[in-house]
């Protein structure tokens, strides 16, 4: 939890119980996994990684031959994998990069390695083509780091890295001195907790903004 003051107006951060899946219509690429990590990302029909990355591996001639190779069992289905996906990384048509993950007492994903050989491994990969782009001008550079954001972003999620806040401000009874709180401000769904650049310092009052600066972490919730 997190909070701050400002006479009798009080900033509560805490996480959210449930939180909204960033993953969904507005998303902007596709996150592809298989076998029992089919779950994370998004729904796909591809059978396997082979499968997936045939459709953007080219020149069709090389594609072909590195898929004849495998089956006939002249190269492993690891070996294959990374041919096509060397192939699919030069097509200009498509921006893809390798979705990792990080198992150990809960989860944590990535566009890059993880240190840890043993409890990490890539399990898929984020992509989007110039026809989903439509109009849209790619600067695959910006497009890349669109997608990096877009797995943290995830990876928040999957963390339970996502917040909520009520502000508030505490009312006494000059009588009896019986204490209630006028809710001010609520909002949900912040990822990460940089509260400043996440949407939550926007999402206050003007005049209580300031009290996002003065944070402090305390334990509990």
């Amino acid at each position: 939890m997190y909070a701050s003051y400002d006479r009798d107006v009080t900033l509560v951060v805490t996480s959210t119980e449930h939180p909204t899946n960033p993953r969904g219509e507005l998303a902007f690429g596709t996150i592809v996994c298989w076998g029992k990590h089919r779950h994370l990302g998004d729904f796909h029909i591809y059978a396997n990684p082979i499968e997936f990355l045939m459709q953007f591996a080219h020149p069709a001639g090389v594609r072909e031959e590195i898929l004849r190779g495998y089956l006939l069992k002249e190269k492993s289905e690891e070996d294959t994998i990374k041919e096509l996906y060397e192939l699919a990384k030069s097509n200009p048509e498509v921006c893809i990069l390798p979705f990792y993950l990080y198992e150990h007492s809960g989860q944590t994903v990535s566009t890059v390695p993880f240190s840890c050989p043993w409890d990490s491994k890539q399990v898929g990969w984020i992509y989007i083509t110039k026809a989903q782009l439509g109009s849209f001008e790619a600067n695959w550079d910006e497009v890349e780091k669109h997608l990096e954001k877009e797995v943290e972003l995830y990876d928040h999620f999957i963390r339970g890295d996502v917040y909520e806040f009520e502000l508030a401000r505490l009312l006494e009874c000059p009588c009896c001195k019986h204490s209630s709180k006028e809710v001010l401000a609520r909002g949900w769904n912040f990822f990460g907790t940089d509260f400043v650049n996440n949407g939550l310092k926007e999402e206050l009052p003007e005049e209580y903004r300031h009290l996002v600066d003065k944070l402090e972490h305390h334990r509990g919730r």
